[in-house]
């Protein structure tokens, strides 16, 4: 039997497992609290499933009628919530997708997120393939899953930049253009895709049209600063604070963990130092160059979405899906690495820790429920998120070490410093 062929057996067991996986929640709505825990309002929940994207389609039909959702309670929502969301994204109200086609509309969320997701994840091993399951089946994707949160919307969009730039070293000027129009009509409607302009320093255009594509987005963004100001500064104290349990983010340390200012600086500093030290350390990394150039680009793609949101905002466990990205080029870093014991074991820990975060939510819910005394449960749980958030931080120091190797040499083209890299040889 071929690799080819073996390839494909894989990837089609993970595409079986990955469906009936999903599917059987929705069909056992009771198995979402096993798997989720309390995230999942199940069947209580006002509307069942998909209330992220009920949300959405009420806000985008109210906004239809000229009632303004962002300032006042939507009556169209069953929980009487604001949007949070910038009015840029309520211009699609004028598609006419309200919440009669609620099924719908999630379904191609949903559906749209699993392709995107499956054609990332390229495995080529039984291991490989079931990794990748407990990634997609784990609580954080999930939940997203349940609730047909937009998250899922902006991955499957954001997930078309790499298949774009395809695999060619140097794709033609009206690909990155594309690119760039993806990146850049998300970013006023969410801010966090505008962070994925990093894939540009993969492999990028000449530094001409690199810094016209640069320029034009310095520009888009003032323009949309100076039509959106009153309001994005309204959003900025609007938007509520996630609850405790699944969340994630440096900004959590402070809140939740009652730890002083200068942390944040410091853990932002750390983790800039890394991504320096990737830059600066890159040409001496030959091993690198054995990448492929779209497992680079999705990388990159992923960690500067994720890294925005990780500096910037404590974050439901949504915003690990982009994570997903990160997958293909750790695989085949263990795979050039194989010789080097001491990196193939760093590269395993990484990949070990990365399941371990998206799964110890759940787990410590099952063990605080099942075994825990009641007076000792909200201390337990506190410790869980303290663990949690401290394995995302020290995972997130070589994650960013691996980003600037990824983006160092499309940082000395762009800046005309290739002559400082002294690649060596590779006999």
């Amino acid at each position: 039997m071929s690799g080819k062929t073996r390839l494909n057996f894989f990837h089609l067991g993970l595409i079986v497992a990955v469906v009936f996986w999903i599917l059987f929640h929705f069909l056992y709505p009771t198995m979402w609290k096993q798997t989720i825990g309390p995230m999942s309002l199940g069947t209580e929940a006002p509307v069942y499933p998909f209330l992220d994207m009920h949300g959405r389609l009420a806000a985008h039909e109210a906004w239809s009628t000229g009632f303004d959702v962002i300032y006042n309670p939507n009556p169209l929502d069953p929980l009487g919530r604001q949007s949070v969301k910038p009015s840029w994204g309520l211009k699609i109200s004028s598609l006419g997708m309200f919440r009669d086609q609620l099924a719908v509309a999630s379904s191609i969320a949903i559906f749209g997120a699993l392709i995107c997701m499956l054609s990332v994840l390229r495995v080529r091993s039984i291991g490989e393939g079931i990794y990748a399951f407990l990634l997609i089946a784990s609580p954080a994707l999930m939940l997203s899953f349940e609730r047909a949160n937009d998250d899922l919307v902006y991955f499957s969009f954001l997930g078309l930049i790499p298949l774009l730039l395809r695999d060619s070293e140097k794709p033609k000027a009206y690909l990155f253009w594309l690119c760039w129009f993806v990146i850049f009509m998300l970013a006023p409607a969410k801010y966090y895709p505008g962070a994925a302009f990093a894939i540009f320093l993969v492999s990028p255009p000449k530094p001409g049209l690199f810094w016209q594509l640069f320029f034009a987005g310095l520009i888009f963004v003032g323009v949309v600063l100076g039509f959106y100001w009153n309001e994005i500064n309204y959003l900025r104290s609007a938007v509520p604070s996630p609850s405790f349990f699944m969340v994630n983010g440096l900004p959590v340390w402070l809140r939740h963990l009652e730890l002083p200012g200068f942390v944040r600086v410091m853990a932002s500093a750390l983790i800039a130092f890394m991504v320096l030290a990737g830059v600066s350390t890159m040409w001496r990394q030959v091993l690198f160059e054995k990448i492929s150039i779209s497992s680079k680009r999705c990388y990159v793609l992923g960690l500067s979405i994720y890294l925005f949101c990780y500096l910037l905002n404590s974050n439901y466990d949504y915003r690990f899906v982009f994570l997903i990205f990160l997958i293909p080029a750790l695989f085949e870093l263990t795979q050039a690495m194989k010789d080097r014991h001491q990196w193939k074991r760093m590269l395993y820990t990484l990949l070990i820790c990365l399941c371990v975060l998206l799964w110890v939510d759940v787990l410590g819910y099952h063990f605080v429920k099942n075994w825990v005394s009641e007076p000792l449960q909200v201390p337990v749980v506190e410790q869980v998120t303290l663990f949690k958030n401290l394995t995302l931080f020290f995972l997130i120091l070589p994650l960013s070490w691996i980003f600037g190797c990824f983006i160092g040499p499309g940082i000395f083209y762009v800046f005309g410093l290739e002559r400082f890299r002294e690649l060596p040889s590779k006999n």
